[in-house]
C-alpha cells in the first residue's frame, strides 16, 4: 500500500517530483511499471488530457452526419472517453489508485493542469474533492523549490472552483465551436461549397484581427505630407527645429487647400514658400524647458511578451517559443513555469533566492560583467506580491548554473539569455536623461525643437549595444544647446522634409499574441474593451500558439516571406470566412463574457449553471439565426453546382 500516489501531468515533471521525494526521504527511486517508487511513496504520470469530451456521435448516431435540424447538440449527461493510446496506462493508474492512500493532483498549476488530474480520477470513481486527493501546486521546478512544493501539500478540494472553471470552459468550447462549426458548414455546403467550416470561440475573433490587418494594408492610401525645417544657430550651439502647424490654419489657408482633414501639411508648394521666408534672418527663443525623465526597466517576461521578443529578435513562433521555454523548465529547470500571464515576481523570492541566481549568473559565460554588476539592493517595481495570481514571470531559478548552461542547445541559449537579462535588468537604476524642447520664432512662423542629455544609461548598459539600436528615433536625440527666453537665434538654412505616411505592418507571430493579449485595442464598446481588458485578452499564455498553429492548419491564414521573421497574412478563405459570419461569433465580446464569468467561478462567486444557461441561450439564436440565411459565397474554396433535392439522405435506402 503506497502513502501518497502523486499523479503527474507528464512524465518529467513525474520524474522530477520523484528525485525531489527521494532527497527528503533520503532513499533511492525505483522505477518500475509505469510509475516511479519512492519509499512508502509512488509518482505517476499522463500526458496532458488523457480524456476527451465524447464526440455528438457517441451521444446519438444520428449525429455522425451534419444536419443542421439537429442544432443545437447539447448533451443531457456529459461524457468522457480516454484517448486510444493510453488506455493500457490508464488501468495501470487505476491499479495504482486502489493500492494507495492518499492521492495528489500534480498537474500544472493552472487551470488546464487542475482539470486533466481531476478528470481522471473521476473517471476512475474517486472524488477528486474528498478528503483523500490533496494538491502539489509547483511554479518552479527546481530541486529546493520543489522540496518546499512537497512539504505544503494541501487539500485538492481548494481548487475545487477552479476545477470547476476549467471543466465549464472544456464543455463551452465543445458546445460552441461543434454547433458553430457544423452550423456553417452545412450552410457553405447547401451553397456548393464543400470544406469544413472551422468556428472557434478564440480561433475566430483571432481570424479577424489578421483579415482586418490585411484589408486595412490593402485599401491603404499613402498621403505625402511636409515639414518645413530650419537650421538654427543660437551663441551656444546648432539646432534643429520643425515648424509648427498653428491651430488656427484658416488665417494661412481660408481655402482649405493645404492641409488635410488630419492636419497634416499637403501642399509642397506652400511648404517650401515658408522655408523660403526664413531663410537668412534672424528670430529670438519664445521658451526653452528641460526636465528629467527615467526610464525603469522593463519588467520579467510573461509568455506573451516572450513570445513577442523571441518572434522579433529569433524569427521563433509562438509555438516554437512555448516549446523551447518549456524545455528550459522540464529539462534543464533552469526557468521558472513558461504559461504565465503576469510579469511581476514574488518579494519571497527577492529574499531568498535572488543573489544565488545572480551568484550562478555572474559565473556563466556571456552574463558575467553584467550580473557581477547588478546591485541586489535595488528592488524594481517587478516585485509586488498584490500582483500576483497562481505564478509568477519568468526568471532563471535557484538551480540555474553554469553546466545547465552549457547543456542548452544553441536557440534554448538564446531564450534563455532573453529571460536572465530581464531578470538581471531588475538590480539596475533607472535610464535617466534630461528632455528638453525650444520654441523658437522667426516673423509669425514658430518652430519647436526637443533634444536630450543622457544622464545615466542604468539599465540598458544589460543590453549594451543592443540598447541603442532600439532606442528610436536619433534626430529625437539630438543634443540642444542650452537657450533663455529671447535669446537671440539666426537661421543657418531652412529645406522641407518630406514625409509620407506608412500603413500598419502585417502581423508576425509576435504581434498577432500582442494583439491577442491586447486585443481590447481593437475594440470601441467601453464595457466589453473594459472586460477583454481584465481578462488580458483572448486564449491564454498555453493555448494562443496552438491556435495560431490551427488557423494555418485550417489554411485560414498563412506564414509568408523571407527573412528571420516572417508575416501571417489571411488567405482568400480565410477572409470569406470572416465574411460569411455574422458579427457576434467573430466579436471578441464573447470572450469577454465567458471569461469574466469562469474568473468569478473559479472564486466561487458565480454560478456554474447560470454560465451553462446563457451559453445554450446563445447557442439557440445563433443556430435560429444561421437557418435564416440563404446562400453564401466562399472566395477561394472550390464550388461544385448543386444538385436537385433537400441534401438529405434518402429514408429508404439510406444512401443518396
Amino acid at each position: 500500500m503506497h502513502k501518497h500516489l502523486f499523479i503527474a501531468e507528464k512524465p518529467n515533471l513525474a520524474k522530477t517530483i520523484a528525485d525531489a521525494r527521494a532527497k527528503m526521504l533520503g532513499v533511492q527511486p525505483k522505477t518500475g511499471n509505469h510509475c516511479i517508487t519512492v519509499g512508502d511513496d509512488a509518482v505517476t504520470w499522463v500526458r496532458g488530457h488523457v480524456y476527451e469530451l465524447a464526440a455528438p456521435h457517441e451521444y446519438d448516431p444520428a449525429f455522425k452526419r451534419f444536419d443542421i435540424s439537429h442544432l443545437p447538440i447539447v448533451p443531457d449527461k456529459w461524457k468522457r472517453k480516454p484517448k486510444q493510446d493510453f488506455i493500457g496506462k490508464l488501468n495501470r493508474i487505476r491499479e495504482l489508485i486502489r493500492s494507495s492512500d492518499k492521492l495528489v493532483n500534480a498537474g500544472d498549476a493552472e487551470r488546464e493542469g487542475q482539470l486533466l488530474i481531476d478528470e481522471v480520477l473521476e473517471e476512475m470513481g474517486v472524488d477528486p474533492f474528498s478528503d483523500r486527493v490533496l494538491r502539489f501546486w509547483a511554479s518552479s521546478m527546481a530541486e529546493r523549490d520543489l522540496i518546499e512544493t512537497l512539504n505544503s501539500l494541501f487539500p485538492n478540494s481548494d481548487k475545487k472552483n477552479l476545477s470547476i472553471a476549467a471543466m465549464l470552459r472544456q464543455r463551452a468550447d465543445w458546445l460552441h465551436g461543434l454547433n458553430m462549426t457544423r452550423l456553417y458548414t452545412e450552410i457553405v455546403r447547401n451553397s456548393g461549397v464543400d470544406m469544413l467550416f472551422s468556428v472557434g470561440r478564440v480561433q475566430t475573433p483571432t481570424l479577424k484581427l489578421v483579415v482586418d490587418r490585411d484589408r486595412e494594408i490593402a485599401n491603404f492610401k499613402p498621403v505625402d505630407h511636409y515639414a518645413p525645417t530650419g537650421f538654427f544657430i543660437h551663441e551656444n550651439g546648432k539646432f534643429k527645429a520643425d515648424w509648427i502647424i498653428p491651430d488656427d490654419k484658416s488665417r494661412i489657408d481660408p481655402d482649405d487647400k493645404y492641409f488635410d482633414l488630419e492636419g497634416r501639411l499637403v501642399d509642397k508648394v506652400f511648404a517650401k514658400k515658408i522655408a523660403d521666408d526664413i531663410a537668412g534672418k534672424r528670430g529670438k527663443v519664445e521658451s526653452f524647458k528641460s526636465q528629467n525623465k527615467s526610464n525603469p526597466p522593463p519588467l520579467p517576461h510573461s509568455l506573451a511578451t516572450l513570445q513577442q521578443e523571441c518572434s522579433k529578435k529569433l524569427g521563433l513562433t509562438a509555438q516554437q517559443t512555448l516549446d523551447v521555454a518549456q524545455e528550459l523548465y522540464e529539462k534543464h529547470k533552469a526557468t521558472t513555469y513558461p504559461r504565465t500571464e503576469t510579469q511581476h515576481l514574488p518579494n519571497s523570492v527577492l529574499k531568498d533566492e535572488a543573489s544565488g541566481i545572480m551568484s550562478a549568473l555572474a559565473s556563466s559565460p556571456g552574463f558575467e560583467e553584467i550580473a557581477g554588476n547588478a546591485d541586489l539592493k535595488l528592488k524594481s517595481a517587478a516585485w509586488d506580491d498584490s500582483k500576483l495570481s497562481d505564478h509568477y514571470g519568468i526568471i532563471p531559478t535557484s538551480e540555474f548554473s553554469s553546466s545547465k548552461l552549457r547543456a542548452m542547445s544553441p536557440i534554448e541559449r538564446s531564450v534563455f539569455e532573453l529571460i536572465a537579462k530581464l531578470f538581471i535588468a531588475q538590480f539596475y537604476p533607472a535610464q535617466t536623461w534630461k528632455s528638453n524642447s525650444a520654441v523658437v520664432v522667426v516673423d509669425e512662423h514658430r518652430f519647436k525643437a526637443n533634444g536630450r542629455d543622457p544622464i545615466s544609461a542604468g539599465w540598458r548598459v544589460v543590453y549594451g549595444a543592443q540598447a541603442d539600436e532600439e532606442e528610436g528615433d536619433k534626430e529625437s536625440d539630438q543634443k540642444l544647446p542650452t537657450m533663455k527666453k529671447s535669446d537671440p537665434v539666426s537661421v543657418e538654412r531652412s529645406d522641407i522634409t518630406s514625409k509620407r505616411t506608412k500603413p500598419p505592418a502585417h502581423f508576425t507571430d509576435g504581434t498577432l499574441i500582442e494583439a491577442m493579449s491586447n486585443i481590447h485595442k481593437f475594440v470601441s464598446d467601453p464595457e466589453v474593451k473594459k472586460r477583454l481588458k481584465e481578462n488580458d485578452g483572448i486564449g491564454t499564455g498555453a493555448t494562443r500558439a496552438g491556435i495560431i498553429e490551427k488557423l494555418i492548419e485550417r489554411e485560414f491564414i498563412q506564414r509568408k516571406g523571407g527573412g528571420k521573421t516572417k508575416k501571417v497574412l489571411s488567405t482568400t478563405v480565410g477572409q470569406s470566412v470572416i465574411d460569411v459570419l455574422p458579427a457576434q461569433v467573430v466579436d471578441p465580446g464573447l470572450t469577454s463574457i465567458w471569461e469574466a464569468q469562469l474568473s468569478k467561478i473559479s472564486k466561487g462567486e458565480a454560478s456554474a449553471d447560470q454560465f451553462t444557461d446563457v451559453l445554450i441561450n446563445t447557442l439557440n439564436k445563433f443556430v435560429e439565426q444561421g437557418r435564416k440565411m440563404g446562400t453564401v459565397k466562399v472566395r477561394g474554396a472550390d464550388t461544385k453546382a448543386l444538385l436537385p433535392g433537400t441534401g438529405n439522405t434518402c429514408p429508404k435506402c439510406g444512401k443518396g
